[in-house]
């Protein structure tokens, strides 16, 4: 039996609200076909295209966006959904880490979650407050859902 061919599109929206330093809200869900879970590309707006110029002839090749980050979907709705950053890293302070280990106790960590703010900076505070001045995402932002990559046939000339 032969799989099917049909290529998914990402779904496309606009970021409609942002709530928290780590959470915003699309303006796409259950209706367009959001479930819980995807994840989706906050692209950098029209204020922040880069225009790619030919050295040679100083002629504009075309524009460009990029990434501004990531965010899964929490919670869905008929014609929105709820999405937050899920970047993080774990770490410990390396002194109370061996006093609890000679104490006999189990050294505690923080954990250190990805915020929308333009600082880029990590927090471990959670759902805190962000002014929209502050924030590296703004309302009108495009979004594209995150598409998890085709599996590739072995012996074809990508798979390395």
């Amino acid at each position: 039996m032969m799989g099917s061919s049909t290529k998914q599109e990402p779904i496309e929206g606009a970021v409609a609200q942002v709530l928290n330093a780590r959470e915003l809200v699309i303006n796409r869900g259950r209706l367009h076909g959001v479930t819980r879970g995807a994840c989706f590309s906050v692209l950098s707006s029209d204020r922040r295209l880069v225009d790619i110029k030919d050295p040679d002839t100083k002629e504009v090749l075309g524009s460009i966006t990029r990434e501004v980050l990531q965010v899964k979907v929490v919670d869905v709705l008929d014609n929105m959904c709820i999405a937050k950053t899920f970047d993080s890293y774990t770490t410990s302070d390396v002194f109370s880490a061996l006093a609890l280990a000679s104490a006999g106790k189990k050294s505690s960590s923080k954990t250190y979650y990805q915020t929308l703010k333009k600082s880029r900076e990590y927090s471990s505070a959670g759902y805190e407050d962000l002014r929209l001045e502050d924030s590296a995402v703004q309302i009108g932002d495009r979004v594209v859902q995150v598409l998890p990559e085709p599996a590739q046939a072995s012996g074809s000339p990508d798979s390395a």
